[in-house]
This record gives structure tokens, C-alpha cells and sequence, in this order.
């Protein structure tokens, strides 16, 4: 009886060893994967939470070197300004008009195109806007658009600047060169340095350009005299201030300043002209 009670124990004792090698062999099989399947059941990446991962669409892949595909933002057209005319009135003259609209005679003329400073009733000038704007401007109202010149350029201070360089130089009769002067000769060779074309002698020069009063008096206007009662004789360049720059007489220094209320001059004035060609 013992003997078969022992026989049961240690029959027992071999189930038990055989079912606990038997688990564990079944538990590392489960669990003994190799690398390589580990690599192929990784978890996926996980996101941070609130970022979307991207996505690589192949129809929208881009080539090396390309732009991103995103739409340039389109730019804004700058409005072309609107152009500041201004047309002719009866005695308008350049200088008056730049003063009165506070810009220069040279921009007045490199706006407009304009050959010199004469100009003609009616027409129309830009006052602001572009340069390029003035041909068509031109068109619209049938003006030509000329080539500027020299003197389109000149204003009345670079006239009076040009005409200062000559103070002190000596009086002569018949003088048309800064060797020496007489009144007329000097005026036109001022001029003529802007290539405004002046007739020789003072009496000839006040038919020139249009009459202006005293009261209405600019720099660069020239101003007459008839200093003997035998008519004009005598021509200077208005300077402003009452003054004007002219080339006097032998004795009192040629080209000098004299003011317009001397009461030599202020007795012999007989008219002034304004420039328009």
C-alpha cells in the first residue's frame, strides 16, 4: 500500500514538472521575437497633441529647387497721381506762375517739355505729376511738346546771379563784351547767355516781351528810361527790392545797382517789359 501511495507521488511530481517545463517553454516562445519583427510592430510616432502631422501628397510634390507652391500675395497697384494743371491767362508769364503755384521754372518746363519760357493763351500746363504725363497732356489739347533748351531752364534769380558777375565792369559806348558795356549791349549779353536773342540797342528792346506795369514789377523784367528827352535810351534788369542792375555811364562805375526811386531814374522811367520768348 505504501509503495502505490509513493508511486502516485511521484507520478504526480512528473505531471507537475512536465506542465511547468511545457509553460514555460510556451511563455518564451510568446515572448522571444526577433529584432527585426520589433522593428515592423513599433508603435507609431506619436504627435505632439495639437500638431497635425504632415502628409505627402505625390501629385503635389515639389521638384529640388522649387518654390513652396504657396500663392504669392499679389501687389497693389500704386494710384497714379492726379496731375495739377494750370492753363494760360492774358500776361502770365513762367516766373509768375511757378511763384504762384510754389514750384520753379525749370520744373514747369521739364514737366511740359517745353523749348523756352514763351507762352500762349490758353494753353495748358502741368503743374505737378510726371514728366512722361506731359506729351499726352500735349496731345489732348493739340499742343506740341518742343525740345528744351538752355533757356528754358533760366529763372529770374540765375538771370540777376549771371548778370551780378558783371558789377564794377567799366562802362562803354558801344560795348557789347565784359571788356566793357553800354546799357543795352549788357542786357542783351545777359540774355544771350540763356539764349533769349535781344535786339541791340534799347529803344529796339522795349518792343520786346509785354508791357508791365511799375506796381506789378518782377526780377528780370527790364526796365527804360529817357534820360535827354529824346526818347528811350536807357535799359536795365529789374533786380527786385526797387532796384534794378544796369551799366550806367563812364563815371559812375559801369555795371552797378540803382534804385529804381533815384530821382534821375525815377523821373526818366517810361515802362518795363517782361520776357516771353
Amino acid at each position: 500500500m505504501k509503495n502505490n501511495q509513493r508511486t502516485d507521488i511521484v507520478f504526480l511530481l512528473l505531471i507537475c514538472l512536465t506542465l511547468m517545463a511545457a509553460g514555460t517553454y510556451a511563455y518564451r516562445a510568446n515572448i522571444a521575437i526577433l529584432p527585426e519583427q520589433a522593428a515592423s510592430i513599433a508603435p507609431a510616432a506619436v504627435s505632439p497633441v495639437g500638431e497635425v502631422p504632415p502628409t505627402t501628397n505625390p501629385s503635389t510634390a515639389l521638384a529640388p529647387g522649387s518654390d513652396s507652391g504657396a500663392v504669392p500675395p499679389q501687389s497693389i497697384p500704386t494710384p497714379t497721381p492726379a496731375l495739377a494743371t494750370y492753363t494760360v491767362k492774358s500776361g502770365d508769364t513762367l516766373w509768375d506762375i511757378a511763384a504762384a503755384h510754389h514750384t520753379t521754372v525749370a520744373q514747369l518746363i521739364e514737366l511740359n517739355n517745353l523749348s523756352s519760357d514763351a507762352l500762349s493763351l490758353g494753353q495748358t500746363l502741368i503743374l505737378t505729376g510726371k514728366a512722361d504725363q506731359a506729351s499726352k497732356l500735349a496731345a489732348a489739347h493739340n499742343a506740341p511738346a518742343p525740345t528744351p533748351s538752355r533757356s528754358a531752364g533760366a529763372s529770374r534769380s540765375e538771370v540777376l546771379q549771371y548778370a551780378a558777375r558783371f558789377l564794377n565792369t567799366p562802362y562803354k559806348y558801344g560795348g557789347t563784351t565784359p571788356a566793357g558795356f553800354d546799357c543795352s549791349g549788357f542786357v542783351q549779353y545777359v540774355y544771350k547767355h540763356f539764349d533769349i536773342s535781344l535786339p541791340r540797342t534799347a529803344a529796339a528792346q522795349a518792343s520786346t516781351g509785354v508791357r508791365v506795369d511799375k506796381s506789378n514789377l518782377n526780377p528780370g523784367d527790364l526796365v527804360f528810361f529817357n534820360t535827354d528827352g529824346s526818347g528811350i535810351n536807357h535799359v536795365g534788369i529789374y533786380a527786385g527790392n526797387g532796384r534794378f542792375i544796369h551799366s550806367s555811364s563812364p563815371n559812375s562805375g559801369g555795371v552797378i545797382y540803382t534804385s529804381m526811386g533815384e530821382s534821375f531814374y525815377s523821373k526818366s522811367y517810361v515802362g518795363a517789359r517782361r520776357l516771353s520768348n
